[in-house]
């Protein structure tokens, strides 16, 4: 049986059955498009959850006080962490490329008229950038030297920035924090919302307390960013 042959037969049995073929050829349609469909889905998703996660760093590891119970009730976190245990991370642990200390407040910020209250407002360290994957857009970050003499810099966000400076230049300029003036050393680079759709940008930072000053403030976490081919050299040769 011959090809032209063969396909004449073909047309004159789709012929005969129209509904059928059109059923058969709409059902073929709708599974491609299904299938491409889910798998774009499924690689923006991915695409996504990667970038959330290079956004708040790949090789990051959080450090939680304990919990505290009472006759059986957890009631709360306590605060055993100080800034003299991130510092002895950063120093003594050689996996680890940069620590810092982290507590958390809720404070209204006050520049000219314009009163605002950031979704994050956090005392950190200078290597808050290299732990939360952060750059600076303008500007620079606070040093050390500034968190030892209790400088009053501090580094914002880009939504602070259009709350509170719209197009005014924020570099050098002088916000209030509880009636505390602070002056604007950088500006964050903008890394727009997380994945739960908050905005990454609505922060503001400053220096957390010196080394040598209140030792015994607590912290309410530590952040440490590890070197990641360390960390898997060390577990290949505890699997050894």
């Amino acid at each position: 049986m011959g090809f032209f042959l063969t396909y004449r037969i073909a047309l004159r049995a789709l012929a005969k059955n129209k509904l059928r073929a059109g059923l058969t050829v709409l059902g073929v349609v709708i599974g491609i498009a299904a299938v491409t469909a889910m798998v774009s889905i499924g690689q923006s998703a991915s695409s996504l959850v990667q970038g959330q996660f290079e956004s708040i760093g790949t090789t990051v590891i959080v450090v939680f006080p304990g919990n505290q119970n009472r006759e059986g009730v957890r009631s709360g976190l306590v605060r055993t962490l100080t800034a003299a245990d991130s510092y002895a991370i950063g120093r003594e642990c050689p996996s680890v490329v940069a620590s810092t200390p982290l507590v958390g407040a809720q404070a209204h910020i006050i520049y000219g008229n314009t009163n605002y209250s950031p979704r994050d407002v956090f005392g950190v360290g200078p290597d808050y950038p290299t732990v939360g994957n952060w750059t600076l857009g303008a500007g620079t970050f606070f040093t050390e030297r500034d968190i030892t003499s209790a400088g009053k810099v501090c580094v914002i966000g880009h939504t602070l920035v259009a709350k509170l400076f719209q197009t005014s230049d924020p570099i050098n300029q002088t916000i209030r924090v509880k009636n505390i003036p602070f002056k604007v050393i950088g500006v964050l680079t903008a890394k727009g919302a997380n994945m739960v759709g908050e905005d990454q940008d609505d922060i503001r930072l400053q220096g957390s307390w010196p080394r040598q000053q209140r030792p015994a403030h607590r912290s309410e976490k530590i952040s440490a960013s590890y070197h990641a081919p360390a960390i898997l050299r060390r577990a290949a040769l505890v699997r050894r």
